[in-house]
């Protein structure tokens, strides 16, 4: 039986034959590992909304929204092949799991303060509160995209014009992949096993039909074993 991700992955790549049919991103393997990442990390935000792991009542209720919108907007900014964008939005999105995590283990803070918040303060706020592994890397992902964000030198690829650029191969849909596996990682264990953990009661067999029935097997058991 198709998985309903294969179904979506078929509708990706006839929206990109519709929409892009002139796009260097025609390798389906490198295409459909960076739609089942950006998947999976859609898959289980619309989860914690779906079924009451995060409410309206949370001050992060909306920043977690605007995460699943912006993860999601990763696979139509990748047919644009401008890395710049996709730094842009990468930073976005790293900017929404600091304010989510801080709303998670402050949650007296309103969502006015955690939208204020400093990216340095909010990292000083998460030390001893999320592992230091999973904070040295959010950390240094979001340095890493603000540094390319903010670069003045002009690279290479900066002095193309757009049609040029959206002509030229330079690999993105690799670079996007493993941007993206880092920060979908960082989601899984810091966000969502701990909303899981916290709120057990929640994990149903109408969440886990949801996982089994949309992300790929392997990672789909690794989750479900986690939160069981």
């Amino acid at each position: 039986m198709t998985k309903i991700y294969e179904q979506d992955f078929s509708q990706y790549k006839l929206f990109i034959e519709d929409n892009f049919p002139k796009t260097i991103f025609n390798d389906n393997f490198k295409l459909n590992k960076v739609f089942l990442e950006v998947n999976t990390s859609f898959i289980l935000a619309d989860i914690l909304t779906e079924f009451g792991f995060v409410g309206k009542e949370d001050s992060y209720f909306i920043l977690l929204i605007e995460y699943k919108r912006f993860t999601g907007r990763i696979l139509s900014t990748l047919l644009l092949n401008d890395k710049f964008l996709m730094d842009n939005l990468f930073r976005l999105i790293i900017e929404r799991i600091y304010r989510v995590l801080i709303g998670l283990h402050y949650p007296e803070r309103k969502e006015k303060r955690l939208r204020k918040s400093p990216r340095s303060k909010m990292s000083d706020d998460l030390d001893g509160k999320i592992k230091n592994e999973s904070l040295a890397e959010l950390n240094d992902l979001y340095r890493s995209f603000s540094k390319q964000i903010h670069l003045t030198d002009a690279a290479e690829t900066n002095q193309y014009d757009v049609i040029r650029l959206f002509k030229t191969p330079h690999g993105l849909e690799v670079y996007v992949f493993e941007c993206f596996q880092e920060i979908n990682k960082i989601f899984i264990e810091q966000i969502f096993m701990l909303l899981c953990k916290n709120k057990q009661h929640l994990v149903t067999t109408g969440v886990k039909a949801r996982i089994n029935n949309n992300i790929p097997e392997k990672t789909a058991n690794e989750i479900i074993k986690a939160i069981e």
